[in-house]
């Protein structure tokens, strides 16, 4: 993809190089990619971004007023929380468990939500739990985050949720389900948002290269081949993760995530700080619990990602085994730890 932009950049050259709104080659791309999974979408309702979290910033400049409540999901991705705060507005958490999502509290004007693949319990919500959240933000602002939309693992994905209601402002990316590497999203709104939006932007910066988006059209041409092998990869490795960490850590448990990149597991006591900074020593960095939560709370819980290959999964579990032990020892005595093999 890569080859094929370079050539493809000479015709770009006679002009400015700057596409306020992105190019209009990736918003056609956009727009047909998000069509094929059932979001009809125009050209003119994509601004092309550098990904999901500048989507989110620029709503909570265009939109957000200081003090101001948003609802966020608890656990949620940490720049999530961490945006919110850089704007001087107030987190207000939406818990979500194994069970699913709580009906949101009355009183917010702006909300983030992440159905697809939730970060970081992998929950993809069904079309009720999609109808019964939105029916309860009537008059709020809601993004719906589908940073995970093309990694759904397990079964059909549900509708978009801006299908089930009209002014959704969706947030997408290339950066999980392509490479992290290519800083390339989209916001899809109605053009009047995606103008103020733009506005915004320009205090920040004029555009996306015009090279990144001339790859981001070439990717999206082929998604279907590539996502499908992205999918089958991390199917593999999140089964290899899950059988390794039961056989080395037993104790731990999960729900098997339904999309996304990552294991929300569960400890058996109040340990994930400990053993995250256990772990960091011996060179794997996980963030615990604590990281995701508005509060603080959750220091039972650690986020595992599954994205290294099936083949690496027993020497995470065995470095998690032993930071596990680390992080039990007493902190004025020295812990023998066996060597394991991986």
């Amino acid at each position: 993809a890569a080859r094929a932009a370079a050539a493809d950049l000479s015709a770009q050259l006679a002009g400015h190089g700057l596409h306020p709104f992105g190019l209009p080659a990736l918003r056609a791309a956009v727009a047909h990619h998000l069509t094929g999974r059932g979001l009809e979408t125009r050209a003119e309702q994509v601004l092309v971004i550098s990904g999901v979290l500048q989507g989110w910033n620029l709503l909570l400049r265009a939109l957000g007023r200081p003090g101001a409540p948003v609802l966020v999901e608890q656990p949620t991705y940490p720049a999530v929380l961490d945006a919110v705060r850089a704007h001087h507005l107030r987190p207000v958490p939406l818990p979500v468990t194994a069970a699913g999502w709580d009906r949101p509290a009355a009183g917010t004007t702006l909300a983030h939500l992440t159905p697809d693949g939730q970060n970081p319990t992998g929950l993809v919500a069904g079309e009720a739990a999609r109808r019964r959240v939105l029916a309860g933000l009537r008059g709020a602002v809601v993004a719906v985050d589908e940073t995970f939309a093309d990694l759904v693992l397990d079964g059909p994905a549900p509708p978009p949720a801006a299908v089930l209601r009209r002014d959704v402002v969706t947030l997408g990316s290339m950066n999980k389900a392509f490479w992290a590497g290519l800083r390339i999203g989209w916001v899809r709104a109605e053009p009047g948002l995606l103008a103020r939006l733009a506005q915004e932007r320009a205090s920040v910066d004029l555009g996306s290269p015009v090279l990144d988006q001339l790859v981001a059209v070439r990717l999206l041409h082929d998604a279907d081949v590539i996502l499908a092998e992205r999918r089958d990869h991390l199917r593999r490795s999140r089964a290899a993760l899950e059988r390794a960490l039961r056989a080395r850590l037993p104790d731990w448990r999960w729900s098997s995530p339904k999309a996304g990149m990552a294991l929300w597991v569960e400890l058996p006591q109040p340990s994930a700080t400990r053993i995250a900074s256990a772990a960091l020593e011996l060179g794997l960095r996980i963030t615990p619990g604590p990281r995701f939560t508005v509060d603080g709370t959750a220091d039972r819980w650690l986020r595992l990602p599954f994205t290294v290959p099936a083949h690496q999964a027993d020497f995470v579990a065995g470095l998690l085994a032993e930071a596990s032990l680390r992080s039990a020892a007493p902190p004025d005595r020295d812990l023998h730890v066996s060597r394991w093999t991986a």
